[in-house]
């Protein structure tokens, strides 16, 4: 599999797990469908897929683990509408109107009777660890995302000491003089460009002999 997003961090402390302490480890936390009331839940899954029982892919040194999030899809204006069909029947039926407690208490109820019987949706989230390189990799579009599976990993593990690569230049500013002057050793310059605004506006130029690089964001 492809890692498409990249969280780096950086061990404080030496990883002491093998490939199959860290296997009992994840499997005190393996995953288990949400049950009851649970509006969501996660564990650790096989990240070699269904086929394999293993919670770790052991390769080269590295370790890959995947934390499986299921989540209850229960929408706002389902709920919405429970909560009004109700409230209307006991209007009419008391012949009074429903205050904002109530109504509360109203829509409580209904997310307690739909919750058990709401469809699920699933996502996976996967990193490896580099205990030689000291290297811990998540594959998260933002470092929100890659928390969330650092948290699960350091409540399993008791303990985790990471901090977030740092780097002495910011990649964009890098790139930017790369364009404006001398490219280093091994790199060329290809035939698309991309310019990604402050707004989060995205303009892709192709195969424009004419394109002003100092307008490109990088």
């Amino acid at each position: 599999m492809w890692f498409r997003n990249l969280q780096l961090y950086r061990l404080i402390e030496t990883f002491g797990h093998s490939p199959e302490s860290l296997h009992t480890a994840l499997s005190a936390r393996a995953f288990k469908p949400c049950a009851g009331l649970d509006s969501y839940s996660m564990g650790w899954v096989p990240p070699a897929g269904r086929d394999t029982s293993q919670l770790v892919h052991a390769c080269n040194g590295r370790m890959m683990l995947c934390l499986r999030r299921e989540d209850r899809i229960l929408p706002a204006a389902v709920i919405r509408e429970h909560v009004e069909e109700k409230a209307e029947a006991i209007a009419q039926a008391e012949s009074r109107p429903l205050g904002r407690k109530e109504k509360q208490q109203l829509k409580e109820d209904v997310i307690v009777d739909l919750l058990p019987r709401a469809f699920t949706r699933s996502t996976h989230m996967f990193a490896y660890i580099d205990p030689g390189e000291r290297w811990v990799v998540v594959d998260g579009a933002t470092a929100k995302k890659a928390e969330e599976l650092l948290s699960a990993l350091r409540e399993t593990l008791g303990s985790l000491r990471l901090k977030p690569l740092a780097v002495n230049s910011a990649p964009s500013s890098v790139l930017t003089r790369w364009l404006e002057d001398t490219l280093p050793d091994g790199f060329q310059l290809g035939d698309e460009f991309i310019e990604v605004g402050q707004d989060g506006l995205t303009a892709r130029i192709k195969d424009h002999v004419g394109l002003d690089r100092r307008l490109v964001w990088i």
